[in-house]
């Protein structure tokens, strides 16, 4: 996505950020904030950057619903948004079927929730099994990366399982 053009207004210590095009859903707009200074004096504020996340849509859980399975294990949150919607795009097409997502079906958001939270552990495990084994030195400093990710795998069978169990409640048209 390119820039956006915005207009700015600024009231004593706060400043509006005003887009002069509607925000687009199943967007994340990066916001940056620089070279702001005092009027009076020389103080200036430190860089400033946010991300702001437009509704994922569709979506049938939540993103905390997510977070509450693995809120140990610190995710970015746009990477988990993108797995709650794109198993919420897979429960439609083998659901046949678009829901509300104001009143999402039990199984719907237990599968979607699920699936979103094994995808993202999945790719986490890809990405901790390319670095198991890797050792080096730097300076004084020694690093070793662990042999084992064994925990990863049994949580990913235990999500596996779950989601396999909701996918077919799904498929059957089972609500709960």
């Amino acid at each position: 996505m390119g820039n956006v053009e915005f207009s700015v207004k600024i009231y004593s210590n706060t400043i509006e950020i005003i887009p002069l095009e509607p925000l687009k859903d199943n967007s994340i707009y990066d916001i940056t904030i620089s070279d702001v200074k005092a009027r009076l004096g020389e103080k200036q504020l430190e860089e400033i950057s946010t991300k702001v996340y437009t509704k994922m849509s569709p979506s049938y859980c939540s993103l905390e619903s997510v977070n509450s399975l693995i809120d140990s294990i610190n995710l970015e949150d746009e990477r988990i948004l993108y797995y709650i919607k794109e198993a919420s795009r897979y429960t439609e097409y083998i659901s046949g079927k678009n829901f509300d997502e104001a009143n999402v079906p039990f199984n719907v958001y237990q599968f979607v929730k699920f699936r979103a939270t094994h995808d993202a552990i999945l790719k986490l495990f890809i990405e901790k099994a390319s670095e198991v084994g890797r050792s080096g030195k730097m300076g004084e400093i020694e690093f070793k990366m662990s042999d084992s990710i064994g925990s990863l795998k049994d949580l990913l069978d235990y999500l596996k399982g779950e989601s396999d169990k909701w996918e077919s409640k799904v498929l059957s048209g089972i609500t709960t």
